[in-house]
């Protein structure tokens, strides 16, 4: 019995651990994210002001605001976490679901546009 748990603990031990390929993988990407950082942090030398950072100089078209948002919306910790939160509470979390789908229009056609045509980037400037 306890040779079985063994090799069964053995087993998963060692399917979770980094293989070569894996340090490659993480290692390429890695760099490539500090290659960005250090080619904008130090070579690019455009106007960095308050308005370019906060509000992209509001050239971005819709996709890369869209992808933005729900990357925000679908993190690591709420693709986690929504689970865990419907096993401990039930299946009540899709009233948070329908919330968001009425609250969502509302927040793109009358918020964003007030805030967007008034140049204010938060609501603590209001």
């Amino acid at each position: 019995m306890s040779g079985t748990i063994n090799a069964t603990a053995q087993a998963v031990s060692d399917q979770f651990t980094f293989q070569s390929t894996d340090y490659i993988v993480f290692t390429f990407m890695l760099s490539i994210s500090a290659g960005i950082g250090v080619y904008f942090g130090f070579f690019d030398k455009s106007a960095d002001t308050t308005e370019e950072y906060l509000m992209g100089g509001k050239r971005m078209k819709t996709l890369p605001i869209a992808i933005s948002l729900v990357a925000s919306q679908l993190s690591a910790i709420s693709i986690m976490s929504i689970p865990a939160e419907m096993y401990a509470f039930g299946i009540n979390w899709y009233l948070n679901v329908v919330t968001m789908l009425l609250v969502i229009p509302i927040l793109n056609y009358i918020i964003i546009p007030v805030f967007y045509n008034n140049n204010i980037t938060n609501c603590y400037e209001v």
